[in-house]
């Protein structure tokens, strides 16, 4: 899946180049792996000032938490001259995520992003044009993905070499020649020439 991009210039509209600039914002963003976006939460356009954010899961602080999808999310209306970016956040507060937006400053030269506050994570650089609407080549996707802080469970069945659905007290793994699988290890000690058998082999 896409994630954070800073555009080339011939990658974006060519009437501005503002999309194409790092912003102070972006090595934020790059530079606290402590918070981003684990799935999904892409921003597209829809019409008007309406974006559509996708659910997905965010981490904060060493915890993951939902976010909620939300098809039609509205933006301030655009400048009525110059240019602006908004950013489409994951806000966080009182152990949840809610999507937010911060609306930036329009500029007739040159725009910047808005303040990012330390609790929000960074989804999309929304380019708000003087009186247009919000089109997909108006949106940047900056979503820092990070690794999820909810452990992965494992057990020896999961391994793609290992069938064990069920293990019984005292099995153990045997080879098979193709797989290990649980086995019961029989244990004998042959009492005429004290010879012990473990699991099939003689030992004298």
């Amino acid at each position: 899946m896409p994630g954070f991009t800073i555009p080339n210039a011939p990658d974006t509209d060519k009437s501005t180049l503002d999309q194409s600039e790092p912003d102070r914002v972006d090595f934020e963003i790059l530079g606290n792996r402590r918070k981003g976006v684990v799935t999904n939460a892409g921003v597209t356009a829809v019409s008007g000032n309406t974006v559509a954010v996708a659910a997905g899961t965010i981490a904060y602080e060493g915890t993951d938490y939902s976010l909620s999808a939300n098809g039609a999310y509205a933006l301030s209306a655009a400048p009525s001259s110059g240019n602006r970016f908004d950013l489409v956040v994951a806000r966080y507060a009182s152990a949840a995520v809610t999507i937010q937006t911060i609306t930036g400053v329009a500029s007739t030269t040159n725009p910047v992003f808005p303040a990012l506050p330390a609790t929000d994570v960074v989804l999309a650089a929304v380019l708000r044009r003087a009186n247009e609407s919000i089109v997909a080549n108006d949106i940047i996707d900056k979503r820092a993905f990070v690794l999820s802080n909810v452990p992965v469970p494992s057990t020896l069945d999961s391994l793609t070499d290992v069938t064990a659905p069920s293990p019984s007290n005292n099995q153990v793994l045997q080879w098979n020649g193709s797989a290990w699988v649980n086995a019961t290890i029989n244990t004998t000690i042959d009492g005429g020439d004290a010879n012990i058998v473990l699991g099939g082999q003689v030992f004298a």
